[in-house]
């Protein structure tokens, strides 16, 4: 089931680097939406928005195309390359398989 929504791919050839070309500006969802103001502890979306934190991204995984707009339009940190598309995984230490993101994710689009 979570399976289908990652990508095998080849291996790149030694010293390519998907990432050098893109900086933070290339990633979307990198932020939380201002309106989620009261899930942060803050007051007000003006307070929040003046100091919006951003998401901690732990690894980066290869999705297939499909699973990459689902995460994206779900508020899940992506990012589009020329190598193809990566969801930027905010947590770590347990299983991917238990990971909430995948489980809320597989769960709103009845994978």
């Amino acid at each position: 089931m979570v399976e289908g929504l990652f990508r095998t791919f080849d291996l790149l050839p030694f010293g390519d680097n998907p990432f050098e070309d893109y900086s933070y500006e290339n990633v979307e969802n990198l932020y939380p939406d201002p309106s989620e103001y009261e899930d942060y502890g803050y007051d007000s979306e003006e307070d929040f928005e003046y100091d919006l934190p951003m998401k901690e991204v732990y690894s980066w995984f290869l999705v297939t195309e499909y699973a990459y707009r689902q995460y994206r339009d779900n508020g899940f940190v992506v990012l589009e390359t020329e190598y193809g598309y990566y969801w930027g995984r905010t947590t770590f230490g347990q299983s991917i398989t238990i990971d909430q993101d995948v489980i809320q994710l597989v769960k709103k689009i009845g994978y």
